[in-house]
């Protein structure tokens, strides 16, 4: 009963603290944003609706679209009914104008430029050559705002999305440094670097679409690798990183702050029980992780329709029949599945991401034969099965979404990476030393 209380209390409290400071910042004037905000727009319209650059291993395709978005809705806040602005994050949106009102309706999102333009949008928005059209986009929390606006104060979105970057890589490194020096765990940690950067890390400061649920798997992993949050806290700290994933992210990549500090806590705290013991352990997890992110989610839903009368409740499950592909949707569901697998795993699919990946398949066999199956397939590696699942079912489960949209969400072969790697890598030494000694006994005798 104490348990469901805590959750509820946090649940409860979350909300208010979403509200109220997307509600705060709405205070910072928009004359203190308006000169970054015209430098970004420029930015954006010169880069164009997409474009391409050059990672490690590849030609990278980055759509400026949802940053667009973001920046057009942070300047459009109303600094007038600040509450209604908040809650419907409206595109386009400039006071005391005569602008017809869309509002969020299902299917792709609208324009009134041909062609999906949200970047003329947004440099039509801040020189005041504005849209007839204001839209609304109520289904998302767009908690986003907070950071963005605060930091148009200072810098624009080419400076944003290098800071936001920097933070990536900072806190990446702290996990691989602690895994390596508090942990004693090298191979794991080096594992977890192939991954981030075999999907485009080097990249990753042309868009900051996606960087918000990165920067949270980050934290909550160095957390656990810190200590401040043990297997008996996870669960708990999940439901936390749930509404977190709701509150800030954009749906682009929300599974792997679920799926990240799931397997770096397996990484740092192996312990040897039944394998039911550690599937149920896994299931309530994830199962704490989706009713914070769904209940958060749905609870802005109610919140809008509530206060602000959009409907948004009706849209926004409509749109998930969209997304998974169940509603209009001209494609078979098994074709739309199929297509969904092709579009995200090709894109990890080059000459050196296949080097590494049979390097790490040659040592995985190596380990095989040297050590046995048993003893490399063992209890450690149950979760990482698990979480290899959990990623190719969000693809076939969202296969409208991740088709349509696997430019970034490729980046959720991140957790299935690490785990079919590190499942290469381990095999239990204890066992294997016990063996050999054993073995060398039985030769003296």
């Amino acid at each position: 009963m104490k348990n469901i209380l805590k959750y509820v209390l946090t649940f409860v409290v979350m909300v208010v603290l979403g509200i109220g400071a997307l509600y705060l910042v709405t205070f910072i004037p928009k004359v203190m944003i308006k000169e970054n905000v015209e430098i970004s727009s420029e930015v954006l319209l010169e880069q164009g609706e997409k474009f391409r650059k050059k990672s490690l291993t590849r030609d990278v395709l980055f759509h400026n679209s949802t940053d667009a978005i973001m920046l057009n809705i942070v300047y459009g806040l109303d600094e007038t009914d600040r509450l209604d602005g908040i809650l419907k994050a409206r595109r386009n949106y400039l006071e005391d104008s005569n602008q017809k009102v869309v509002r969020d309706l299902t299917g792709n999102l609208k324009s009134d430029y041909s062609g999906f333009k949200m970047t003329k949008e947004l440099e039509g928005l801040v020189n005041g050559n504005y849209s007839q059209r204001v839209f609304e986009y109520a289904r998302y929390w767009h908690g986003y705002i907070i950071i963005l606006r605060i930091m148009l104060v200072f810098f624009d979105v080419v400076e944003i999305r290098i800071i936001l970057q920097l933070l990536v890589l900072t806190l990446l490194t702290m996990l691989a440094y602690l895994l390596v020096i508090k942990h004693r765990k090298s191979k794991e940690a080096m594992v977890i670097l192939l991954a981030f950067f075999m999907l485009d890390l080097t990249t990753w400061s042309y868009n900051i679409q996606g960087m918000f649920a990165m920067l949270i798997a980050l934290i909550v992993s160095n957390l656990i690798a810190i200590g401040v949050i043990n297997s008996k806290k996870l669960s708990y700290a999940l439901f936390i990183t749930g509404i977190m994933t709701a509150y800030f992210d954009f749906l682009t990549v929300p599974l792997v702050t679920c799926l990240l500090p799931i397997i770096v806590n397996n990484i740092v705290r192996c312990e040897d029980e039944k394998f039911s013991k550690i599937f149920i352990r896994f299931v309530l997890n994830v199962i704490s992780w989706a009713l914070g992110y769904a209940l958060f989610w749905g609870t802005k839903w109610i919140i809008s329709d509530i206060l602000t009368d959009t409907n948004i409740i009706k849209t926004s499950l409509e749109q998930i029949l969209i997304r998974i592909g169940i509603k209009d949707n001209d494609k078979p569901m098994d074709k739309l599945i199929v297509n969904s697998l092709i579009e995200n795993f090709k894109l990890l699919f080059n000459p050196l991401n296949l080097f590494v990946s049979s390097l790490f398949i040659t040592i995985g066999l190596f380990n095989i034969i040297n050590y046995g199956i048993k003893n490399v397939y063992n209890k450690n590696c149950f979760v990482y099965h698990m979480s290899i699942i959990a990623v190719v079912l969000w693809y076939v489960v969202c296969a409208d979404h991740s088709s349509l949209h696997s430019f970034f969400t490729y980046r959720l072969l991140i957790p299935l990476i690490i785990s079919v790697f590190l499942m290469a890598v381990q095999y239990d030494k204890e066992n294997i030393k016990f063996k050999f000694k054993k073995e060398k006994i039985d030769d003296r005798n």
